[in-house]
């Protein structure tokens, strides 16, 4: 409770001044852009929803108080908190600014539109803090009812006239990010990469410089380039539906790249005693147990046999991710499917891994020849071949 408290008491005042302190900053720098499409001046000004606009405030103060735990209450803090750094910055580097002029509004709702007025100047706008923490409120709340007054207090920014459109959406991004972000849980495996850092940077910049209908896919560029520059296979949150939209665009473009690579090829090959090598199955395609080595793909498993070891594409897995997947190979009834985005590298060295480690191959040229002999399309390069050897050593 006094934790709680606590939270309040320091977000609540960095709020006000922080806030206030950009919309001055951005005052001082008139003119400011506005990016508004011209049909949004036909959107109706309706009074009555400054009411849910308001409410949100009570919504937020109260969620302090429903964590059960310290750690979820500093993780539920610590989200509110990097939405509004997040906010801040973007406010300060890309100032916009208001071109609607809201109407006189009187009485108790006047009140309410005064008190407003009187703390928000027409910038701070991309991205809408408040769509920000209602995304996060909600997924605190956690109630289909909350859920649903947040949205309309989100869409009251419109009706209002406080925000435009753009700033919607990327209020969104802005509150799935700290949802995807925190709490960043440490993982042991880390293999980062800067070479591939680099190239998603630099296809993020391209994304962003295309038009206000590719920044989606550059913010989910943005992130998979932090998560290459880490080593986390873990960030991409397998099975989370908040990373599942807000990494998109990049799942979707990996889902067609796997299609497109291997839509002429066998989907796989046995290797011995009932595991197989190959890709990603789709749909009525495999029956069997399923060894899921792939970070990136959403996979969402028909049956209980199933484990996933994540590992990043195009990087040469830890020793410790190899461990991990040889004993998902061996813990899986047969037959078991290993399999990655192309059943080319990932899943052919983890089964290489699995091979050596159980005697069925003397050597990593065993290993690899007797692949090979099956999957000619294997592609493991000397890093593959020298974390092979690390790994025969040990064994």
């Amino acid at each position: 409770m006094i934790r709680a408290f606590w939270w309040l008491a320091f977000l609540g005042p960095f709020f006000f001044l922080s806030y206030g302190f950009t919309n001055w900053v951005t005052s001082l720098r008139e003119p400011v852009a506005s990016f508004a499409f011209p049909w949004e001046h036909h959107i109706p000004f309706l009074a009555w929803t400054i009411i849910p606009y308001w409410t949100s405030s009570l919504l937020y103060a109260i969620s302090f108080f429903l964590p059960a735990t310290k750690e979820e209450l500093d993780q539920h803090g610590l989200r509110l908190l990097t939405a509004l750094l997040v906010s801040l910055a973007a406010f300060l580097l890309f100032p916009l600014k208001l071109t609607f002029t809201a109407p006189v509004v009187t009485g108790n709702l006047g009140w309410l539109f005064a008190q407003l007025h009187g703390l928000d100047l027409p910038y701070n706008l991309a991205p809408s803090l408040q769509i920000s923490l209602a995304v996060i409120l909600a997924a605190r709340y956690r109630s289909p009812w909350v859920t649903a007054w947040l949205t309309l207090a989100a869409l009251s920014t419109l009706t209002t006239y406080q925000h435009h459109l753009i700033d919607l959406p990327a209020g969104l991004w802005v509150g799935l990010f700290c949802l995807w972000l925190i709490p960043a849980r440490p993982s042991p495996v880390r293999t980062p990469s800067d070479k591939l850092a680099l190239l998603y940077l630099a296809g993020a910049a391209i994304f962003a410089f295309a038009g206000w209908w590719a920044w989606w896919a550059a913010g989910a560029w943005l992130l998979v380039a932090a998560i290459y520059a880490v080593g986390d296979p873990m960030l991409f949150r397998k099975g989370s539906r908040i990373a599942f939209w807000l990494l998109f665009p990049h799942r979707w473009f990996a889902k067609m790249n796997s299609w497109a690579f291997t839509r002429r090829e066998v989907m796989a090959q046995e290797i011995a005693d009932g595991v197989w090598l190959g890709r990603c199955p789709r749909r009525g395609q495999w029956d069997g147990a399923l060894v899921d080595v792939t970070a990136e793909l959403p996979v969402t498993p028909r049956r209980s046999e199933y484990r996933n070891v994540p590992m990043l594409d195009l990087v040469v897995p830890s020793l410790e991710q190899l461990r991990r997947a040889v004993n998902a190979i061996e813990a899986m009834p047969r037959p078991t499917l290993v399999f990655c985005a192309l059943g080319r590298s990932r899943s052919a060295v983890s089964v290489a891994a699995w091979l050596i480690a159980t005697g069925r191959a003397a050597s990593v040229d065993a290993a690899l020849e007797h692949i090979r002999a099956r999957r000619p399309q294997v592609y493991l390069h000397s890093g593959h071949r020298q974390r092979l050897e690390e790994w025969a050593d040990l064994q």
